[in-house]
């Protein structure tokens, strides 16, 4: 005996919301891949340091202040040629010998920076995994209460790493303030 239930406006409204947050959250990873560490590029070196990720995953050096380094480079045609780069930089004073706790703070926090935009990822991951889920689902209601758990917790996830990196950010831009 199959008992099919129809899929109620709430559920697909739930679904259509999750599909929303997966496009704007591959959005702006796909934004994020798109920046470059050229200094020539123009801009301040050390915000071009902080526009630089992978998959939405910012570096190590993040929140450190950047300069300008002169590199040797090829042009392309079997040459060298010198290229202007952003390199990341820990500032002390002469009195001091140990790294900063200042730059070891905005470094702590490029490294939480980075766990958070992994767990983002994963809860991510778990989005599209409860959407096929409930695609696969046949209307058997406890994998559709499964696949819904599952959302639901995703997005939560989600909203928590969102959160997170916000707080995270705020802070560390104060901190290097």
């Amino acid at each position: 005996m199959k008992i099919s239930k129809k899929i109620s406006f709430k559920k697909f409204k739930f679904i259509k919301s999750s599909i929303l947050v997966l496009v704007l959250s591959l959005s702006f990873v796909v934004f994020g891949l798109s920046e470059s560490t050229n200094a020539a590029a123009g801009g301040d070196c050390s915000s071009t340091l902080r526009r630089t990720s992978f998959f939405g995953i910012p570096p190590w050096y993040k929140y450190l202040p950047g300069e300008k380094v002169l590199q040797m480079a090829p042009d392309g045609s079997g040459g060298i040629k010198e290229v202007e780069v952003c390199q990341p930089v820990i500032k002390k004073d002469s009195s001091e010998k140990a790294i900063p706790k200042k730059a070891i703070l905005l470094i702590v926090a490029s490294v939480l920076q980075m766990l958070i935009a992994v767990a983002g990822l994963a809860a991510l991951a778990f989005i599209v995994y409860g959407g096929f889920m409930y695609l696969t689902s046949n209307g058997n209601a406890e994998q559709v209460k499964n696949a819904g758990s599952t959302l639901l917790n995703a997005i939560i996830g989600l909203a928590i790493a969102v959160s997170a990196t916000t707080i995270v950010n705020y802070l560390a831009k104060q901190l290097s303030a």
